[in-house]
């Protein structure tokens, strides 16, 4: 099932799926390539659950996973791809991320099932936000994310 797509400056397509990792239609061929988690790789995608998709204006591709945290794109050629990780034990509020959000300043805005992480990829800060800076619930759901024309993030709990 596909849960989140997207279209890379290439025009190829990007799908993340509920328990088949990510896959890229290349347009140009016809052909699919599949991204999934091998336990034996610390590279490969960290879960074959994709929930979210975001790709930065220059091309950086991030994944957010059921279970693995967020992930980067940090290369691809052909058939395999290496992907670094960010998770919980990192700073994030939960290894389900939900939706990734960028917001006006570079930050990326992440949803999961433990509050909000607010993440400065040019840093690696993270900051966490729960109940207690008045968000009215910690636990997101899946889909459930907005920005606003002038950057403003919010999530829907």
């Amino acid at each position: 099932m596909v849960t989140v797509m997207l279209q890379d400056g290439s025009g190829s397509i990007w799908l993340g799926t509920d328990g088949g990792g990510s896959n890229l239609l290349d347009r140009t061929t016809g052909q699919f390539l599949r991204f999934r988690h091998d336990p034996a790789d610390p590279t490969s995608l960290g879960s074959n659950t994709v929930y979210a998709l975001y790709l930065e204006p220059g091309g950086k591709l991030w994944v957010g996973t059921r279970g693995a945290g967020l992930a980067s794109l940090e290369s691809r050629s052909g058939a395999s791809a290496s992907f670094r990780h960010l998770r919980q034990r990192d700073g994030l509020a939960n290894d389900v991320v939900y939706s990734v959000v960028p917001d006006g300043e570079g930050h990326l805005w992440l949803s999961s099932n433990n509050g909000l992480s607010r993440y400065e990829p040019g840093t690696g800060k993270i900051k966490n936000y729960d109940t207690s800076h008045g968000l009215q619930s910690n636990e997101y759901n899946f889909g459930a994310h907005f920005r606003s024309a002038s950057g403003r993030c919010s999530s829907a709990a």
